[in-house]
């Protein structure tokens, strides 16, 4: 994200600064993980809160304002309902899976979707990572 914003490489990033699309595949401890360190919590229809369902997603999407020339943060997390998987609905726009809007400690506003200015993100994560543990 941070390529995106200034147009620069950053060394050890997953892609090239014009990509449009990165994904990161993992495991459920890997969310949680990286939902403990930032502080954030999420609550799906059928499910406890912070429960990650099979092929439950932790969302990170930067957006751009055209007429402010800022960069925003939005965190979300989706996954499809227990009836969803048992009924093996096919999922379409028309029928998606629930999505929770995700807020930032340290970072989000109030507005819909709880989206972070860039910055403030950029500082809420680089607070939850121990530089002990970066090279």
């Amino acid at each position: 994200m941070e390529q995106a914003v200034t147009g620069r490489i950053v060394k050890g990033a997953a892609a090239a600064p014009d990509t449009q699309l990165v994904v990161i595949s993992g495991h459920d401890t890997n969310l949680l993980n990286l939902a403990g360190m930032l502080g954030i919590s999420w609550l799906l229809p059928s499910y406890q809160q912070d429960d990650v369902p099979p092929g439950g997603a932790l969302i990170f999407s930067l957006w751009e304002s055209p007429d402010a020339g800022g960069h925003s943060v939005r965190v979300q997390f989706i996954a499809q309902t227990l009836d969803q998987m048992h009924d093996a609905t096919p999922l379409w726009l028309s029928d998606p899976p629930p999505i929770a809007n995700v807020f930032v400690p340290g970072c989000s506003t109030a507005q819909e979707g709880f989206s972070c200015e860039w910055m403030d993100f950029r500082r809420a994560v680089q607070a939850a990572i121990d530089p002990a543990f970066v090279q």
